[in-house]
């Protein structure tokens, strides 16, 4: 009977916990699920397997937030990019604990899906969508970035550090950016000659962390650039508006307070 649901419409919770034996949900014919979703206290769950689920609202256009908690799982537990691609889409969708790493699924990587090299970026080709691992561009990069211009989602962190780039205009597709590190999405450190940074498209973000950009050390004109874009310096908040899930920091400083300062 689990296996054949399609529909969960109860504006309720939908609570698995002190289950053992589970391992997964594993409700791959479920499309939506207008409730919350709570798994806690299962010690050998090691994955969701909801792999059609991308609605988080009900079947007659009522929408209101619903959270998402995953907590006291085995450690093992990861999340497909393919659930957190269908996730991060809903507005009204609260991630509030979905664990702390990404499944290394090397089998399913297909076209536009790109893992970091292992050696230099020279080797990657620049079709990527979707990149699954974190990314780190660093001094001698500066010509690679351009692997970055089709990207649209990124499942890990983005890394720009000691580079001499004078903008970061190459990120005008990305759309969705999540890391389940213990660290900021997109870290921009040390980059002198920076003064230009933009995510023209930019819809959506998560991370572990309430920073989700930090820019550190960089040229002082940076500041200005971003503090003028309300998409990247403004909170994300919740879906009603109430409360900051992530924040941007310049030089330690809440990039939302500096911007009330400015105005």
């Amino acid at each position: 009977m689990w296996k054949s649901l399609n529909v969960v419409d109860s504006n309720g919770s939908f609570t698995i916990t002190e289950n053992q034996f589970m391992t997964e949900l594993g409700l791959r014919n479920l499309t939506r699920c207008a409730c919350s979703v709570e798994v806690s206290n299962n010690e050998n769950f090691v994955r969701l397997n909801l792999p059609t689920l991308r609605y988080f609202s009900s079947f007659f256009g009522n929408m209101s937030q619903v959270e998402m908690s995953i907590l006291n799982v085995s450690s093992d537990f990861c999340m497909d990019i393919y659930e957190m691609r269908n996730f991060i889409a809903n507005d009204n969708l609260y991630m509030k604990n979905v664990g702390e790493k990404f499944c290394d699924d090397k089998g399913m990587l297909c076209s536009g899906i790109c893992k970091p090299p292992n050696g230099t970026w020279k080797q990657m080709h620049t079709d990527c969508q979707i990149f699954n691992g974190s990314l780190t561009f660093t001094a001698g990069d500066e010509n690679e970035v351009k692997v970055l211009r089709s990207v649209i989602w990124i499942f890990g962190q983005l890394r720009i550090i000691n580079t001499n780039l004078t903008k970061v205009d190459f990120l005008e597709d990305l759309r969705y950016i999540t890391s389940l590190e213990t660290s900021e999405a997109i870290l921009v450190e040390n980059n002198v000659d920076l003064v230009e940074f933009s995510i023209p498209n930019l819809k959506r973000v998560h991370t572990n962390q309430k920073t989700w950009l930090n820019l550190r050390e960089n040229h002082k004109n940076l500041a200005k650039s971003v503090i003028n874009q309300p998409n990247l310096c403004l909170p994300y908040a919740d879906f009603n508006g109430e409360t900051e899930l992530h924040v941007t920091e310049i030089d330690g400083e809440n990039c939302g307070e500096l911007n009330n300062e400015l105005s």
